[in-house]
């Protein structure tokens, strides 16, 4: 899911560095108020991308945090039941043991345990898309105000995900 961010983020990071760049090239030949107006504009989108970015990346990791925080609620109990259900004194990570017989394996029933106590987490929808540029004389929201930026760089954007 992460990754999935990341890539949007990216695609939109080398979208504006192209639009930054032709802005450049169109220095000399546009009237200063419309180059200002269009340098406005950019800024603005700039910003609010990276503003969804970072809000988009709280939702990624308070969704984590949630799942996380599920898991480790349920998961002394499945183990707990595992280990009576089977008869054993204690249950071990693999990792933990020297030789182990494939079919006291309990990963699966394990799996199947917690996915019947805890539902899959809910995901944040991760659509990152780029503000659309803004048409002369138009304003537009950034929300800023409402997020409570006070920097003149807006924390990283965040978007929802689709699985």
């Amino acid at each position: 899911m992460t990754l999935h961010l990341q890539r949007q983020y990216d695609a939109i990071k080398a979208q504006l560095a192209e639009e930054e760049a032709a802005l450049a090239l169109q220095r000399d030949s546009l009237p200063a108020s419309e180059l200002q107006a269009r340098a406005a504009d950019f800024d603005r989108r700039y910003r609010q991308a990276r503003r969804i970015a970072a809000e988009k990346a709280a939702e990624v990791q308070a969704a984590f945090q949630e799942a996380r925080a599920d898991l480790v609620r349920v998961l002394p109990e499945i183990i707990s039941t595992l280990r009576i259900d089977v008869g054993a004194v204690a249950i071990l990570d693999a990792d933990q043991a020297l030789a182990i017989d494939p079919d006291r394996d309990l990963t699966d029933r394990a799996i199947a345990l917690l996915n019947a106590r805890i539902p899959s987490p809910a995901l944040p929808r991760l659509d990152l898309r780029l503000p659309v540029p803004q048409e002369a004389g138009e304003e537009v929201d950034t929300g800023e105000e409402a997020a409570g930026a006070t920097s003149s760089e807006p924390t990283a954007p965040a978007q929802d995900v689709e699985q």
